[in-house]
C-alpha cells in the first residue's frame, strides 16, 4: 500500500516538476478558453492533460499525432452526419465501421502516427454522439471541438518548451549507449561460440526500443534530426555486426582442426577488443585483419579473416553512429534506412472487429431502451476509446479496471468539487484552486508505470466531469448520468476484451512463417542497401514478439523462435551473397538463376524436395564462382552459398523431427 501512495507522500523532485507542468498548462488552457467563450472549455483543459509528457519533444510529437487524428475524425463526423442523420441505424452501423477500420489501422501501424488513428476513431465519435439529433450543428460543434483541442495542444507544448524542459535527447544518449554495448556483447557471445539467444533478444529488444525513442527525437530541433538520423544509422551497423558475427560463429564449424588452432588467436584478438572498445584499436586490429587475409593462402582461413574484417569495421562504424548521438552532429552521411517491423493485418482486422462490435451492441442498447442521449453519449465515447487504445494489449481487460478505479476516483472527487465547492467559490483562481489541487496531485503519479493509467483516466475526468463553463453551473442530475455513463462504457470495453477475445500467440505463431517465407522471398529481389535494415528491423521486432509468447504457448512458440532464427540466418547469407556478388557482371547472370531457384525453394516450408532444389542450384552456383579469379568477395560467397545448404538442411530436419513426434512415423 505505502509502495502505490509513495508518489504522493513524497514525490520525487521531477515528478512535482511535472505535475507542476501539467498544472499550469491545464489552467492557462482553460483561462483563455474561458476568455474566448469556447463552447466546452473542458475539453481544452483535458486536451492538455492528455498530450502532457515527460520529454518536450513527445509533447510536440504526440499533439501533431492528436491534432492529424481530430481533423481526420472532424472530416469522418461531417461526412457521416451529412449522409445518415436521418437513418439512426445507418448511422449507428457507419459509426461502429470508421472505429473498425481506425482500430485495425492503429494496431497495424504501431508508430508516433497510430495514435492519429485512435483519436481519428473515437473524435468522430465525441463530435457526433453529443448532438446526433441535432444535424444542423455538427459543423459548428465541430469547429469548436477542433478549436478546444488546438488550444490544449499549443498551450502544453510552449509550458512544457519554456518550463524546465527536459530534451528526448538527455535519455536518448544513454539508451544508444546500452544498445550499443548489448550490441557489442551479443556480438562477442556470438563469436565464442555461445548460446546467445537472450543476448541477442536483448541486444534486438534495445535496438527497436531506442529507434521508438528517434521518433520522438525529430521534434527537437536540428539536433533533435541529427541524433535521430545517427540513432537510425546505429541500428543498422549494430544488426550488420550481429549478422557478421553469427556468420562467422557458422563458418567457424567448417574449419579444420589445424585452422581453427591458427586462427584462435585472431578470435580472441577480437573478442578482446569488442570487450573493451575504443576507435583506434578497433580500426588497427581492421588493418591487421585486411593484411592477414590479403597473404594468408588457405581458403577458409582468407574466409574468416575476411568475415571477421566485417565485424570489426562494423563495429567502428556503430561507434560512430554513438559519437553523433552524443554531440548531436553527424560524422559521416545518413543513410535513408529505417527499421521495418512485423504487420499482421488479419489480427489487426480483428482487434478493429471487436472495437466496432463492442461499439454497435451499446448502440443497440441505447435505440431499444431508449436511454437519453446525454447518458449514452459518454458511455459510448468511453467504450470507443477504451477498446481502440488497448485493441492490441494482451493485458487489455486488466489495464482497462485500472481505467474503471481511476473513472471511479474522478467521480467520487468531481461530485465534491463541482456540486459542493465550486457553486460557493467564484472568480477563475478559486475555479482553478478547487479543480487544480486534485489535479495535480494525480499528476504526480503519471510518471509511475505502476499506477500511470489510473492516474491518467483521474487527471481527464476529473476535469470533463467538473464541466467547468463561463455560464453556470452542471446540474446535479447531468453529473450523475455521467457519472454513471462512462464507467458502464469501460466495464461493456472490458466485457469485449474478456468475450471477444483470440489466442494472440497461437495466432501470430501461426501466420508469421509464411511471412517470415515471404521475406525470404522479396530479400532475393529487394535492393541490397535497404534490405539490410529493413530485414534485420523486421525480424528484430519479430524475434521479440515470439520471446513474449514462449512462456505462453512453450512448446508450439519454441518452434517458432528456431524457425524465426534459422529464417535471420538465411537472410543474413542471402544479404552476405549478393553484396559480394553485386559488382560482378560476370556472375551476374549465375546469380540471378540462383536467386530465382531461391524464390521458388521459399515457396514452402523445408522439405526433403526443395532442399534437393537447392543443393542442386548451389552446386552450381559455386562451379561458376570457383572458374573466375578467387579474391575475397568470391570466398565470401562461396561461403554464403555453402552456409545457405546447411542451414536449409539443419532447418528441414528440425521440420521432419517436429511432424513425427506431433503425428508419429507413418
Amino acid at each position: 500500500m505505502y509502495a502505490l501512495l509513495q508518489p504522493f507522500i513524497c514525490p520525487s523532485l521531477d515528478a512535482v516538476k511535472f505535475a507542476i507542468k501539467v498544472s499550469i498548462a491545464a489552467g492557462v488552457t482553460l483561462f483563455l478558453a474561458f476568455c474566448w467563450d469556447l463552447n466546452q472549455p473542458q475539453w481544452a483543459a483535458a486536451t492538455a492533460v492528455i498530450v502532457a509528457q515527460p520529454h518536450s519533444g513527445m509533447v510536440v510529437s504526440k499533439g501533431l499525432a492528436r491534432l492529424v487524428g481530430t481533423i481526420m475524425g472532424t472530416i469522418v463526423a461531417l461526412v457521416i452526419t451529412a449522409l445518415f442523420s436521418q437513418t439512426p441505424w445507418l448511422f449507428i452501423a457507419a459509426m461502429a465501421i470508421v472505429l473498425t477500420l481506425c482500430t485495425a489501422a492503429s494496431t497495424v501501424i504501431r508508430s508516433i502516427w497510430s495514435y492519429s488513428f485512435v483519436l481519428a476513431g473515437y473524435t468522430t465519435a465525441i463530435i457526433v454522439l453529443p448532438d446526433i439529433f441535432k444535424p444542423l450543428s455538427i459543423f459548428d460543434y465541430a469547429i469548436a471541438r477542433c478549436t478546444e483541442i488546438c488550444l490544449g495542444i499549443i498551450c502544453t507544448s510552449v509550458v512544457f518548451a519554456i518550463l524546465w524542459p527536459v530534451r528526448v535527447h538527455h535519455s536518448l544518449v544513454t539508451e544508444a549507449s546500452n544498445t550499443w554495448k548489448a550490441g557489442l556483447l551479443s556480438a562477442c557471445s556470438a563469436l565464442k561460440g555461445q548460446n546467445v539467444n537472450e543476448s541477442l533478444l536483448n541486444s534486438l529488444a534495445k535496438i527497436v526500443a531506442v529507434d521508438a525513442q528517434r521518433e520522438h527525437a525529430l521534434f527537437e530541433g536540428g539536433d533533435g534530426k541529427n541524433r535521430a538520423k545517427a540513432i537510425q544509422d546505429m541500428s543498422h551497423d549494430i544488426l550488420a555486426l550481429l549478422r557478421a558475427a553469427r556468420g562467422v560463429a557458422r563458418q567457424w564449424k567448417f574449419l579444420s582442426r589445424e585452422s581453427a588452432e591458427q586462427l584462435q588467436p585472431w578470435l580472441d584478438e577480437c573478442i578482446e577488443k569488442l570487450t573493451i572498445p575504443t576507435h583506434k584499436s578497433l580500426t588497427h586490429l581492421a588493418k591487421s585483419l585486411y593484411e592477414a587475409g590479403r597473404i594468408n593462402k588457405e581458403m577458409e582461413q582468407k574466409d574468416i579473416l575476411a568475415r571477421l574484417e566485417m565485424v570489426i569495421r562494423y563495429a567502428i562504424a556503430a561507434g560512430l553512429d554513438l559519437s553523433s548521438v552524443r554531440s548531436g552532429k553527424l560524422h559521416r552521411r545518413a543513410k535513408a534506412t529505417y527499421l521495418s517491423i512485423h504487420r499482421d493485418y488479419s489480427l489487426g482486422l480483428f482487434f478493429g472487429l471487436r472495437t466496432g462490435l463492442a461499439f454497435i451492441v451499446l448502440a443497440a442498447f441505447w435505440m431499444l431502451w431508449g436511454w437519453p442521449i446525454n447518458e449514452a453519449s459518454g458511455a459510448l465515447m468511453m467504450v470507443a476509446v477504451t477498446c481502440s487504445l488497448f485493441a492490441n494489449r494482451e493485458n487489455a481487460a486488466q489495464i482497462s479496471m485500472g481505467f474503471l478505479r481511476g473513472i471511479c476516483y474522478a467521480v467520487i472527487v468531481a461530485f465534491v468539487v463541482s456540486q459542493l465547492i465550486i457553486p460557493s467559490w467564484s472568480g477563475f483562481p478559486l475555479l482553478w484552486l478547487a479543480i487544480g489541487v486534485p489535479l495535480f496531485f494525480s499528476s504526480l503519479g503519471l510518471v509511475k508505470p505502476e499506477i500511470a493509467g489510473t492516474c491518467t483516466i483521474f487527471s481527464i475526468n476529473i476535469v470533463m466531469l467538473c464541466r467547468p463553463t463561463n455560464h453556470g453551473f452542471q446540474s446535479t442530475e447531468m453529473f450523475i448520468n455521467q457519472g454513471l455513463a462512462m464507467p458502464l462504457g469501460i466495464i461493456a470495453a472490458m466485457l469485449a476484451f474478456h468475450l471477444v477475445k483470440i489466442n494472440t500467440p497461437y495466432w501470430q505463431g501461426r501466420y508469421m512463417l509464411g511471412a517470415m517465407l515471404k521475406d525470404l522471398r522479396k530479400l532475393t529481389q529487394s535492393s541490397v542497401g535497404g534490405a539490410e535494415t529493413w530485414f534485420g528491423g523486421r525480424m528484430a521486432d519479430r524475434l521479440i514478439l515470439l520471446a513474449r509468447h514462449r512462456e505462453i504457448m512453450a512448446a508450439k512458440a519454441e518452434e517458432r523462435w528456431n524457425d524465426a532464427l534459422h529464417v535471420m540466418d538465411m537472410g543474413d547469407e542471402i544479404l552476405n551473397l549478393r553484396s559480394s556478388l553485386v559488382g560482378q557482371k560476370v556472375l551476374r547472370t549465375d546469380l540471378a538463376d540462383y536467386l530465382a531457384v531461391l524464390v521458388k525453394v521459399f515457396e514452402k516450408e523445408p522439405d526433403s524436395i526443395n532442399t534437393s532444389l537447392l543443393d542442386e542450384a548451389s552446386e552450381k552456383l559455386k562451379s561458376a564462382i570457383r572458374k573466375k579469379d578467387v579474391d575475397t568477395n568470391s570466398l565470401l560467397a562461396l561461403s554464403s552459398v555453402k552456409q545457405l545448404q546447411q542451414i536449409w538442411s539443419a532447418w528441414s530436419q528440425e521440420q521432419s523431427r517436429q511432424k513425427e513426434e506431433n503425428y508419429g512415423v507413418a
